[in-house]
């Protein structure tokens, strides 16, 4: 019922399962800083009617398109982060990697750029090929 608003790897820690009452053999990773989180269902479990124009939350470098577009921000965002960071921690980086956290609007249109077929082939140039 929650969506983070903040997807990226200094987000995420391994935990020992030992330390949470688990396997002590495993290890679970696990999603922390809930600072601009919030909730997308209402108490009775329905999904809140949606607000419009947001102010930007997250990290510039993994927001979703609908995080810059001022948009209401929902598990699918989430997604799109998790995308966006694991793609550069198979490749190295971003193509927006270069530019600084107050140029939104350049990053927004480097990753509308990269939903064409063109784009995705860029972006995901140095990751690994399933045949």
């Amino acid at each position: 019922g929650y969506v983070h608003r903040d997807i990226k790897a200094s987000n995420f820690c391994l935990a020992n399962s030992h330390a949470i009452n688990q396997n002590p053999d495993e290890l679970k990773l696990v999603l922390v800083d809930y600072g601009i989180c919030r909730s997308f269902k209402d108490k009775s479990g329905e999904l809140k009617t949606p607000r419009t124009d947001i102010k930007f939350r997250g990290t510039n470098r993994y927001a979703s398109l609908a995080a810059h577009y001022g948009e209401e921000q929902s598990t699918k965002d989430d997604m799109e982060s998790w995308f966006y960071m694991m793609v550069e921690l198979i490749s190295g980086n971003l193509p927006w990697s270069f530019l600084h956290r107050d140029q939104n609007k350049e990053v927004a249109a480097m990753k509308e750029a990269c939903r064409t077929t063109e784009g995705s082939l860029i972006m995901m140039k140095y990751c690994p090929r399933v045949s």
